[in-house]
């Protein structure tokens, strides 16, 4: 063996203690710095609250994006010195840029192709979009969401990428909430949608061009069968065995994964599905092979556009498929050609001549006034291949009912008269109907009002014999108002019961929804359920969960059983634009924003459809006949006690907002 002379021994000791440096310098930091808790006493409850836990979550994605950015410039850097000077004349085989990435790949152990990707993303930051990297510096944007933005921009020109890059980057820091990845992606796609419309033709006719069916080797004797097609195509082709893997009887012992993938080869080899119980008795109705069972034949694609979109071939605002997300102009009007597609309008009523305010009345679905007309929003439906044309019902979602409020509790109409007062100017109030003067807690100009009081309200003055008896007094039946009285707009609930929501409110909320409203969650708007998000009282409409297009929003299955059965608390109002802006509480009163995106973002029409205000008059109340004693109970029910606590803490959420400055990013 050779010995090394002095100068390798030299190179290699300081080799050596660069490593060493390199490797002890990450854990001598001072956690504190980092905005982390610190290990040594993570562990104690008082030095670290579950607050101070959570919220570092947020710390540890800004110094992760942070360590992206720099690694992305080093990256530029490199391509700078090796690349550039000979990029020009280049033609080697392995050129200068091949043997860059190789130095990149052997640094950090990746493939050669990953790394050539990692330098191509590091150039497009540098030369393409230098906002959006700064972005991804200053912690707004994810390194995954960096990416999402570097592929969706990839065709767009020289003449419009600093257009696209302005306007994600603007869209990005004034919004308050967490953007999905689903989220970003929409954004960056309905951006470029309307910037250059002529890249996305371009991409989407070379994707179209590159579907195909294919199989990968998972070993242990198992494939996966995979498919590239339209959208569209694949959601109805996802429904179709999810409708024929639903087929089976509640015994069946396959997950629903597994029974998904026998479905889809039922389909596809056309044999015949069957369910795996083994009863004798097995009670499933399973299709013939090939069909779908007739409760799931027909299957629809909902996709909401503007009215011009359909109808202006130059228009270029883009669409929303449910389950899929942004799709282009000339996408929608594809859809909208084909025969199985079903195009209605969200607001079909034609406008009145001269519309004249007036108080709300009779607030039925059925009412002769006219309503006014804001076009452009336009809901299409796409059906199952082979299945005839009709009109779509929404969903019936599963809202569950709120226990009724006693008299005796501060009503909601005090805190919705305060939020009012304490908004700014352009924000009068939080939604159509909102109180204009407060009870107990004032606005600007407005009396002080007498406290709130245990005592009943419309209740005659104890009798002699029964001096601890109020004898409750029912309010009068509400008086229908003329329908020349009525208020324009659509009406948002059931005129026989203000706590369902109409069939326009939910077409229009899941419309408008996209996804369900917590964010993170993808689970598609036709797929969710409706919630208010205020506990709808019962007892006395007015004092909160008001059934109108603020007071409802979509839920996932397990977000709203979430929301209704443990103590986190979401809260919701909607900007002059209709949009919504939603945060989360956790039990322990950590604030977290909610979804920074909104399908009214890709439609604005949308924000413009006008409602009428909710009903909220308080229905007869119950007659005591004030004979003998009554029972003792209990002053109210623990589930009104746990409304009324979010009730005001979504009061001090809203307060606390108001009073924030804008993001600092």
């Amino acid at each position: 063996m050779t010995a090394l002379s002095e100068d390798q021994e030299s190179a290699s000791e300081d080799q050596e203690s660069a490593d060493t440096a390199a490797t002890v310098q990450w854990p001598q930091i001072d956690a504190a710095v980092l905005g982390l808790p610190d290990l040594a006493v993570i562990d104690d409850e008082e030095a670290v609250s579950i607050n101070e836990l959570v919220a570092s979550f947020e710390q540890a994605a800004h110094g992760t994006s942070f360590l992206a950015w720099r690694s992305y410039q080093v990256a530029a850097e490199l391509h700078t010195r090796l690349v550039e000077p000979t990029m020009d004349d280049d033609t080697d085989w392995i050129d200068q840029r091949a043997q860059c990435a190789m130095r990149i790949a052997a640094s950090l152990a990746i493939s050669q192709l990953t790394a050539e990707c990692l330098l191509g993303e590091a150039l497009a930051l540098r030369d393409r979009l230098p906002l959006v990297s700064a972005c991804l510096r200053d912690g707004v944007l994810t390194k995954a969401q960096t990416v999402a933005i570097v592929g969706r921009t990839d065709l767009v020109d020289g003449e419009h990428i600093g257009e696209v890059d302005a306007a994600i980057t603007k869209e990005l820091r004034k919004r308050r909430g967490r953007w999905s990845p689903q989220a970003i992606r929409d954004l960056a796609d309905r951006i470029v949608f309307r910037h250059d419309p002529d890249a996305v033709r371009e991409r989407r006719k070379h994707a179209k061009g590159q579907r195909a069916v294919w199989v990968e080797d998972l070993g242990d004797g198992m494939a996966t069968l995979a498919a590239s097609m339209t959208a569209e195509n694949a959601r109805i082709a996802v429904a179709a065995v999810q409708a024929l893997a639903g087929t089976v009887c509640s015994k069946d012992g396959r997950g629903k994964r597994a029974r998904n993938s026998d479905a889809a080869f039922a389909l596809l080899s056309g044999t015949r599905f069957e369910c795996q119980c083994g009863r004798a008795e097995c009670d499933a109705e399973i299709p013939e092979p090939g069909t779908l069972p007739p409760a799931q034949a027909r299957i629809v694609l909902h996709v909401v556009c503007e009215e011009t979109t359909l109808t202006d071939e130059s228009n270029t605002t883009p669409a929303h498929m449910n389950g899929f997300g942004v799709i282009s102009a000339e996408h929608a009007r594809e859809l909208a050609q084909r025969p199985d597609a079903v195009i209605k309008p969200i607001n079909p009523q034609p406008a009145p001549a001269q519309p004249t305010p007036t108080p709300p009345g009779d607030l039925s679905d059925d009412a002769t006034t006219p309503l006014p007309e804001v076009r452009g929003a336009q809901a299409t439906s796409l059906e199952g291949p082979g299945e005839t044309a009709s009109d779509t019902t929404p969903p019936v979602c599963d809202v569950p009912e709120a226990a009724s409020v006693d008299e005796g509790i501060p009503p909601l109409p005090e805190v919705r008269g305060a939020l009012a007062a304490g908004l700014s100017k352009d924000r009068a109030s939080l939604r159509a109907g909102t109180a204009s003067k407060s009870q107990g807690l004032e606005g600007p100009g407005e009396k002080p009002s007498k406290p709130a009081t245990d005592k009943p309200v419309n209740c005659e003055k104890p009798t002699r014999g029964n001096p601890d008896f109020w004898r409750r007094i029912p309010e009068p039946e509400p008086t229908p108002l003329p329908p020349s009285a009525i208020l324009p707009g659509l009406a948002p609930h059931l005129p026989s019961d203000p706590y369902r929501p109409s069939t326009a409110l939910i077409t229009y909320i899941l419309s408008r929804e996209g996804t369900c409203s917590v964010p993170g969650c993808t689970k598609p708007a036709w797929e969710c359920e409706l919630d208010h998000v205020s506990e709808y009282n019962h007892d006395d409409p007015y004092a909160g969960g008001h059934t109108d297009p603020a007071g409802i929003g979509a839920k996932c299955r397990f977000h709203h059983l979430a929301k209704t059965l443990t103590d986190f608390i979401d809260d919701q109002i909607l900007d002059e634009h209709g949009r919504p802006h939603t945060t989360w509480i956790t039990p322990e009163g950590l604030v977290l924003p909610g979804r920074a995106d909104s399908i009214i973002d890709i439609v604005p029409a949308l924000g413009r459809i006008r409602w009428r205000p909710a009903d909220t008059r308080t229905r007869p109340r119950v007659i005591f006949d004030g004979t003998g004693e009554l029972p003792k109970k209990r002053r109210r029910p623990r589930t009104v006690d746990k409304h009324l606590r979010r009730q005001r803490e979504r009061l001090r959420n809203r307060l606390r907002i108001e009073a924030e400055p804008p993001p600092p990013f």
